[in-house]
Formats: structure tokens, sequence, C-alpha cells
């Protein structure tokens, strides 16, 4: 009888242990995440550092680009890309719901839900023309930074993100 209720000891306090790691696990999110870097297929910025580098395909492409958007020199396509990938963040709020917002303006609204188990992210929203979306985001917390990878199937390399908690 006392090994049965050592037992049962043993494992409601596992459960709590278990339960009490997943709740700090999900208010680890809850907060506004400023973007402070970004690497796509194209391009790697990092907000810190100032930091702006292209692939090696994307500086191929380059000129073209220059010519198409009748820019002047490639300083002013950094601008561009500086500008767009400067001012970017993640809001996850308690109640599961989150906004991803570009230069001030909300881009995706709509609710997540954190898999610790799998490290990952699920994010349904609307998208411009209304359709239903599910996105899978891959995480890990490296410091107090929070590490998203966005992959995008067999077509495009994923995209990264590393996000810093706003204070």
């Amino acid at each position: 009888m006392k090994i049965i209720m050592n037992k049962k000891i043993i494992y409601i306090l596992f459960f709590i242990g278990a339960f009490g790691f997943s709740q700090e696990k999900a208010s680890l999110f809850a907060g506004k995440w400023d973007i402070i870097c970004t690497q796509t297929h194209n391009i790697y910025y990092n907000t810190i550092t100032d930091s702006l580098s292209y692939s090696d395909e994307y500086r191929e492409l380059i000129p073209g680009l220059i010519k198409d958007y009748n820019l002047k020199t490639i300083d002013s396509l950094n601008l561009i890309v500086i500008s767009d990938n400067s001012n970017n963040s993640f809001e996850f709020h308690e109640n599961g719901k989150f906004l991803r917002k570009e230069n001030g303006n909300i881009i995706q609204k709509g609710k997540y839900k954190l898999k610790t188990s799998k490290k990952i992210i699920i994010l349904n929203y609307r998208d411009r023309q209304n359709k239903k979306i599910k996105d899978f985001m891959e995480y890990s917390v490296q410091d107090k930074d929070l590490l998203l990878k966005i992959p995008f199937g067999k077509i495009l390399r994923p995209t990264y993100f590393t996000l810093r908690k706003k204070v």
C-alpha cells in the first residue's frame, strides 16, 4: 500500500512539474518581439550590427533590379532593403493571438499554438485575399533571443528570424 501511495505521489509531482514547465514556456513567448535579424534565400540583414549581405544568386540580379526600379545605385537598393527590414516585430499574446508587423503595419493577425514537445509554433491567419493560412515555424531559444525558422517546402530555402523581446 505504501509503494502504491509513493508511486501516486511521484506521478502527481511529475505531472505538476511538466505542466509548470509547459506554462513557463508559453509565458516566455508572450510579449512584443522585435525582429533583429532576417535571413532569406536572398538577403541577410542584422539590425543590431547594421550588416546587410546578398546571396550570390541575388547579387547577379541586382543590376537588373536597379534598372527595373529606376534606382541610381546599389546604395539605393540597400536603403530599400534596410527600410523594409528595420522595424518589424511579432507580438504573442497569452490568449493565443498574435500579430506580425512590418514598419508598424499589421501584415498578419490570427491565432497561434505552441507545440513545446516538437518546438513548433503553428500560426492560423487569413492572407490579404482572406484565404485561411496555416504556417508552421520551428523555434529555439538562444540566450534571450527567439530563433524562428519558416520552411517554404522544396522550392525556396527557409527564412530565419532572430527575435529579441522588447522590455
